[in-house]
């Protein structure tokens, strides 16, 4: 327990800000999914316990013909901080 609290990398509750910001975000998105005509590439992980991967891809499944989905086995949601980060700096890179 005290290793937890007393963890720097921990968030902790988002502030309703964000989460209205996040909600409004999302509507739209989702609202104009069917008028996104360039292509997309989605990073997630397998095992994101923030996100609803399967929500994510769906969006991404409507998008557009042009959506990749690439999904990391064994990370969590913060993929730019993962022990194996390398991998999914490797691929942004290959994707610009």
């Amino acid at each position: 327990y005290n290793k937890f609290k007393n963890n720097d990398l921990k968030c902790g509750k988002p502030a309703y800000g964000w989460v209205a910001a996040s909600v409004r975000a999302f509507d739209s998105a989702f609202s104009n999914i069917k008028r996104t005509n360039r292509p997309l590439t989605i990073l997630v992980s397998d095992t994101d316990t923030i996100v609803d991967v399967n929500r994510t891809k769906e969006f991404c499944r409507e998008a557009t013909a042009n959506c990749e989905l690439v999904e990391f086995k064994g990370m969590y949601h913060e993929l730019l901080n993962e022990v194996g980060r390398g991998k999914v700096f490797q691929t942004i890179q290959a994707h610009l």
